[in-house]
């Protein structure tokens, strides 16, 4: 259940969230956790961001990103969101930090899709405003 804060206090986000909140009797405790909710919007436009620039990149960078999946990560890692480990013969590793809802706040998600963004134009040399309206194209 998601609840959303107003001036008179806490009240259901959604219908159905009110829906859960009734089932809740009279005097009853709950415990709740904060969240920052994330634009899922917003998560759906970087995957846009990887899809136009996976089906636009320079011929040349194909044998190293054969999948989308290859190029987020190396994107995510390059834009220096990432965590280090050694492996089991002692080499230092780097792994792109996950994305996921549960893993990332909103505001470190926007900071991560920025700079994404910027690799992406530095590396690719694609240009911002054009990258930018194809994105919106397959952002929904």
């Amino acid at each position: 259940m998601r609840l959303v804060k107003t001036s008179m206090g806490l009240k259901p986000y959604t219908d159905e969230d009110a829906l859960d909140l009734r089932r809740v009797g009279i005097g009853d405790i709950l415990q709740a956790k904060a969240l920052d909710q994330r634009n899922v919007q917003h998560h759906r436009k970087f995957f846009a961001l990887i899809r136009v620039v996976f089906d636009n990149m320079p011929e040349q960078y194909d044998r190293y990103f054969p999948t989308k999946d290859d190029l987020r990560h190396e994107l995510i890692k390059r834009a220096g969101f990432f965590k280090e480990y050694t492996d089991l013969k002692g080499i230092k590793q780097y792994r792109a930090e996950s994305i996921s809802f549960d893993s990332m706040s909103q505001k470190r998600f926007d900071e991560l899709y920025d700079r994404v963004l910027d690799v992406v134009v530095l590396w690719f040399a694609f240009d911002r405003d054009i990258l930018e309206n194809e994105i919106l194209q397959f952002g929904d």
